[in-house]
């Protein structure tokens, strides 16, 4: 049986980032197209610290960091970033620069290896049956994501989160934690409904 990342070349939905697979939309990355002022991002993860990751791409824009240097890329690492009493990772990114040709992309990254290439474990993106579960909401973004070689690729269960896009960042409110844990709840259960649903799981 061919896994996702074979299944997403073969895909015609390519270049939406995405494949249909027993009734389930697998994305390989998250894909911004209206790009905001900036970017919320909450995600938490069951593995040890440093062994999952997000990797966001800047294109015909820039991230701000907090030392005020721009980048067109940043990786936001697992228990390295800003953790909150709740166990989670938490940044708040400026985008500096954004155009209506801007755009984001947002995928995880998972550690890999040795292969018995390198003695080096590395971070690593789009192998095996990584892929990610997206659900758009107003102004935020749900996700759910496996990493090369998951116990059950339907799970996806090795990083979960959401993405708030704020348009306005100076008159929009910062959303309430509860508002978000509301929002993944929701997000799970429509997630679980569906795998309980599908043939063969």
């Amino acid at each position: 049986m061919p896994d996702f990342s074979e299944m997403m070349r073969r895909s015609p939905t390519i270049k939406e980032f995405y494949f249909e697979w027993e009734g389930l939309q697998i994305f390989g990355a998250i894909d911004i197209t209206d790009v905001p002022k900036e970017l919320e991002i909450r995600f938490t993860s069951p593995h040890p610290a440093g062994e999952v990751a997000l990797r966001l791409n800047a294109y015909d824009c820039k991230f701000t960091h907090p030392d005020g240097k721009l980048s067109e890329r940043i990786r936001l690492v697992h228990d390295e970033v800003n953790p909150t009493p709740g166990d989670e990772n938490y940044a708040r990114i400026p985008i500096h620069g954004a155009t209506q040709e801007s755009s984001i992309l947002v995928y995880n990254e998972y550690l890999a290896g040795p292969r018995g290439l390198t003695d080096v474990k590395q971070l690593e993106s789009f192998t095996g049956d990584s892929g990610m579960l997206v659900e758009r909401c107003e102004n935020s973004i749900l996700f759910r994501c496996n990493s090369w070689k998951p116990a059950d690729r339907k799970a996806l269960l090795i990083c979960r989160g959401v993405l708030l896009c704020c348009t306005n960042v100076l008159s929009k409110p910062k959303r309430d934690p509860e508002d978000v844990l509301t929002m993944w709840n929701r997000f799970s259960r429509s997630c679980r409904r569906t795998h309980d649903a599908t043939p063969g799981t």
